[in-house]
């Protein structure tokens, strides 16, 4: 650093630092994560900035990959802004900048280099200071820089420039200089802060797709690089990936001394653990009843029911039968005959719904007058055991309410209400509210519809499905046969009810017999998702009727042999097979419409060891390849969704043969079956990661790894 120390005002506070002593401070520099050939920005922060007017200290670091390129500082300002801070403000100014063997500074800031090693001091005209950042260090990393951690020390300087008035065998100068503002006595004004030095750290790793999550570390749980991000949850435990990822890099514990796995959820009371709130998947069954006797024999995954009318006992029942409940409330109307209607002030009650009597929209700008008997109606679905809420009429600025409501107004009520759910441990779902769906996205479990296929308004729900939320959806008119092919293709969970909700009418489209909608002249890639009836099993028997003009001129069928690595075309009087996918394509200028004809019959489900439904699972043999990926063309096989984590596969022997199989995750860190299985959409590709669903009549492609040679490895699939 040499005479660059001279600063008049940085060498008389670190002389008159050696001469008294204040309280300690702790002088701590950052951890950031970079990737070769980036750049990253370390703070140097203390606890209690207020008493500090100048720091000294030298910081090391690996200069074969690391180069410090620049060190700023808003805590030691430039001159012309210190000057003007004092009160009263000089007149004149004291110089704006000093010159020292040629350079100008303008600021109380100067550093040097010396290979590995960067020395840096700094000054203020006083004390006061309120931000707890010092200074940021600026640092390139090579291109060729190895994954890893590489430490930032730092330690106290050690001058020997006998111009400024060092020995020549070098002295270590205070680190942090205070300042005593009223003392006149300048041994006393400038006292040295003992200083506890905290090195910090830079972390190299690989981030191709700009998570800031290690790639490695995401295929080492996952098995793919899309599953988790910088804000998901994947186990639902109160950390996101992303802080799992840094506390198993630092080797973080949780209070019970767990190691953080992002597929587990870390145990209760840990830093930061909260409990999760139940997140369903596409393709879960449900039922939604109320008014009227509450019936409880359907053989669903949820019910949706009244939270006032339902008791408490009637949800203990419930759940004792395997189901989850969701509440129904109105969160955008006051409801005459509700206990809790004379809680609403007049002030808030707007205009009428005409189809329904006794029912008025809310003032929903008025949170602070609603908020009171919102969160009594969530604290009541708590008392009861209720797992979420369904809280209606959230539409209200697309409706004639009375009052002047914006779509910000309706964001911020709906975000608030989700908000309150789940700091009470609830889920919820959005009901309709269309245009805000990508908006809400983040903050609901799921959304119930109302008749988005009547109004041609589905693909606004999509979003949902594509984050592996589902989509409870209810359609009061119109033949099941002309809604339920287009409502399961998309993966939602559809019903036909009557506007009552009650139990007269209920058609469940995940038992309507499966269809597909095949667009005209585009490739798509199919499966049988039942067994075909007997004598019935040829490619026109089955896909003839639904399609138009003659096989192999007006429409096309394909299919890939892993054996040869090759594609076929059967002839038209071949049998098709489940469990394997095709390629299919209609020409001309109309969609087709496939069906499987009258008689088919139901999936052959195995009760395998491994299968995770006590209802069964369709077992699909996988092809392998010594030392390579084998690739090959699967079919969905059932007429119901199912979630592609719950799926298994099973080796005959090795890694995969135990009772619990493999889950896609497990198989892929063993080297058996990759995580991800991968659908043409009619554009390009889409993955079907670990918490999508498959549905019925997809073709996907699957990839065996090269562990899997030898072991005949099977997927189950399970039916529910």
């Amino acid at each position: 650093m040499g005479k660059h120390i001279s600063f008049s005002v940085i060498v008389t506070l670190l002389f008159f630092g050696l001469l008294s002593s204040a309280d300690a401070e702790t002088l701590t520099i950052g951890s950031a994560t970079g990737q070769p050939g980036g750049t990253v920005v370390l703070p140097v922060t203390v606890d209690t900035p207020g008493n500090i007017a100048a720091a000294a200290f030298t910081i090391t670091y690996n200069s074969t990959y690391i180069t410090l390129t620049d060190v700023q500082s808003t805590f030691f300002d430039t001159f012309a802004h210190q000057w003007n801070e004092l009160e009263p403000v000089p007149d004149p100014l004291p110089p704006t900048e000093v010159t020292v063997d040629g350079t100008t500074y303008t600021q109380p800031l100067l550093y040097h280099t010396n290979g590995g090693s960067t020395m840096i001091a700094a000054a203020r005209v006083k004390a006061g200071e309120t931000q707890h950042t010092l200074f940021t260090l600026h640092f390139t990393l090579s291109d060729t820089i190895p994954a890893g951690s590489y430490p930032i020390g730092i330690s106290a300087s050690v001058i020997s420039n006998t111009d400024a008035g060092y020995p020549s065998g070098g002295e270590a100068v205070p680190v942090l200089i205070g300042a005593v503002e009223g003392e006149s006595d300048p041994q006393l004004a400038y006292p040295t802060i003992n200083a506890t030095l905290v090195g910090g750290s830079i972390h190299i790793i690989v981030d191709s797709d700009g998570d800031g999550i290690d790639d490695s570390w995401e295929m080492s749980h996952f098995g793919n690089l899309t599953t988790c991000d910088a804000s998901s949850d994947y186990d639902r435990d109160g950390y996101s990936d992303y802080q799992e990822y840094l506390n198993s890099r630092d080797g973080i514990t949780d209070s019970n001394g767990d190691q953080f796995d992002p597929t587990f959820a870390n145990a209760a009371n840990g830093n930061g653990y909260q409990e999760p709130i139940w997140q369903p998947l596409p393709g879960t069954s449900w039922q939604i009843q109320l008014t009227g006797t509450l019936d409880t024999s359907y053989d669903v995954d949820v019910y949706d029911i009244d939270l006032f009318d339902t008791t408490t006992d009637q949800i203990s029942a419930l759940h004792a039968a395997g189901r989850k409940v969701i509440c129904y409330f109105s969160a955008g109307t006051r409801e005459d005959w509700r206990p809790d209607a004379g809680d609403f002030p007049a002030a808030v009650l707007g205009n009428d719904l005409p189809e329904w009597p006794g029912e008025k929209w809310l003032d929903i700008r008025a949170i602070s007058t609603l908020a009171p008997i919102m969160q009594a109606r969530m604290d009541l679905a708590v008392s009861k055991g209720c797992d979420g809420v369904d809280p209606d009429n959230v539409d209200g600025f697309t409706n004639d309410t009375g009052f002047p409501l914006t779509a910000e107004d309706q964001r911020t009520y709906n975000i608030w209400l989700a908000e309150q759910a789940h700091a009470r441990g609830l889920a919820i779902g959005l009901k309709n509210d269309l245009s805000q769906v990508t908006d809400l996205l983040p903050y609901f479990e799921w959304a119930v519809n109302e008749e988005c296929h009547q109004y041609d308004e589905c693909d606004t729900l999509m979003p949902f499905i594509n984050d592996a939320k589902p989509v409870f959806s209810i359609e009061y008119v119109g033949d099941p046969a002309s809604f339920c092919p287009d409502l399961n293709q998309r993966g939602f969970s559809a019903l036909k009810r009557d506007t009552s909700l009650a139990t007269a009418l209920r058609v469940d489209c995940a038992n309507y017999q499966a269809a597909y909608l095949l667009p005209q002249n585009t490739w798509r890639q199919i499966s049988l998702p039942a067994p075909p009836p007997g004598g019935s099993n040829t490619v026109v028997d089955i896909l003839g009727p639904g399609m138009h003009g003659d096989y192999g001129v007006n429409w096309y069928v394909f299919y890939f042999n892993p054996a040869t690595n090759s594609y076929s075309a059967p002839q038209a009087t071949d049998p098709l097979v489940q469990g394997r996918g095709y390629w299919i394509i209609q020409l001309g200028n109309q969609p087709a419409y496939l069906q499987m004809p009258a008689g088919v019959g139901t999936t052959a489900l195995g009760h395998q060891e491994q299968c995770p439904s006590a209802s069964g699972c369709y077992e699909i043999p996988l092809a392998t390849r010594a030392d390579a990926i084998q690739w090959s063309m699967l079919g969905h096989a059932l007429e119901i969704a199912t979630n592609w984590s719950r799926c298994r596969i099973v080796t005959d022997s090795g890694p995969c043969s135990d009772s619990d199989g493999c889950s896609p995750t497990e198989a892929t860190s063993l080297g058996i079956f990759l995580n991800q299985l991968w659908r043409y959409n009619g554009s390009g590709y889409e993955a079907i990661n670990d918490r999508d669903a498959s549905l019925p009549w997809f073709g996907f492609w699957g990839a065996t790894l090269a562990q899997a040679h030898g072991l005949n490895p099977v997927l189950l699939v399970p039916f529910k």
